[in-house]
């Protein structure tokens, strides 16, 4: 380089400046493509629910370490996909081929519930050199989900013969009518013309419905002893109740339509609850896409997955509960640390 640099100061000042200024941006283009990242699919389309792996794959000096997504960064970093796992962090020298550089890789084990294209957003990867940070995000990426519809049910299909229609009803309902009041008019007169040998008895007051929170708790306790936690598809149908029971107490107690709502709506819908921690909307989030994956992905949860998903929705009830009273005016179930004082 430095003959290089003799050279170009007898050329003259303005031949000087150029080779100068080349040397800059050679050095700058170096150094930018010492550190690329990239995102590729495991498939070029997919069906609703169905499995399949987003690896990202980062280069860089040997010298500088990589932060990537976790599998918990939700659909704000992931767009349409649902991260079911991630695995470790995998490293590579390049070696003779690119003195100096590395690789680093991970893959995320993904499924999307997107009824057209899944939308991979850019991926943001960190690279830290030093004390210094930088983030470069890989390229998008478009996946076609297909159709669930078999091919033979595509078209248009030949007339049904026609149906032949019963006779009609209506008589034999207007006899039945005619028939009760006879002998509700029998029975009144009776009755009335008979002494009564006793007092009828009072009538009893129709009893109280329940709160929403013990409803819900009493549910999920019969949900538990029911439960044949060795059968696996008896553990599907437990996912699905669970599911009804969370989405009842929010309907409920939260006075929102959580019945009708799918699960990212629901959960938009409780961040903008004032009433409702952060810490209970991450568990109802984890409870309900965990009963999705069984409902509409085939998911096979395992008996320890059950449990587990049983307290954690005991436990997001119940801190949703607690934080009511202070704009209801109720009083709040004791949490289980005082109960246990």
């Amino acid at each position: 380089m430095s003959s290089a640099f003799s050279r170009m100061l007898r050329a003259g000042p303005v031949r000087w400046l150029a080779g100068l200024l080349g040397m800059v941006l050679l050095v700058s283009s170096s150094a930018a493509s010492a550190q690329t990242v990239r995102a590729t699919a495991s498939v070029d389309s997919v069906r609703i629910g169905e499995r399949f792996t987003v690896s990202v794959v980062a280069a860089h000096r040997f010298m500088s370490s990589v932060a990537f997504p976790p599998d918990t960064a939700g659909p704000a970093v992931f767009g349409d996909l649902e991260v079911l796992a991630r695995t470790p962090v995998a490293e590579r020298y390049l070696g003779a081929d690119a003195p100096g550089m590395r690789v680093d890789s991970v893959a995320y084990e993904v499924a999307t519930f997107a009824l057209d294209t899944a939308r991979i957003p850019p991926l943001p990867v960190r690279i830290v050199v030093g004390g210094d940070t930088s983030e470069i995000r890989t390229a998008p990426l478009l996946i076609p989900v297909r159709s669930t519809v078999s091919a033979e049910a595509q078209g248009l299909r030949e007339m049904a013969p026609l149906s032949a229609f019963p006779g009609p009803w209506w008589p034999w309902v207007l006899l039945a009518v005619v028939l009760l009041v006879l002998v509700a008019g029998m029975v009144y007169y009776g009755r009335a013309w008979m002494p009564s040998s006793r007092e009828a008895p009072s009538p009893q007051p129709p009893r109280p419905a329940l709160p929403p929170h013990e409803a819900a708790r009493q549910r999920l306790d019969a949900l538990e002893h029911t439960t044949d936690w060795s059968n696996p598809d008896a553990l599907e149908g437990f996912f699905v109740e669970l599911s009804t029971v969370v989405r009842r107490y929010m309907a409920d107690r939260l006075d929102v339509a959580a019945l009708e709502r799918t699960t990212p709506e629901l959960i938009r819908t409780l961040h903008h609850e004032a009433t409702v921690p952060d810490a209970a909307i991450d568990d109802v989030h984890e409870v309900l896409d965990r009963s999705d994956l069984v409902k509409f992905a085939d998911n096979r949860p395992t008996s320890e997955e059950g449990r587990a998903a049983l307290r954690t929705t005991r436990r997001a009830l119940d801190a949703i509960e607690r934080a009511q009273p202070a704009l209801r005016g109720e009083t709040a179930p004791a949490s289980p640390d005082e109960t246990t004082a």
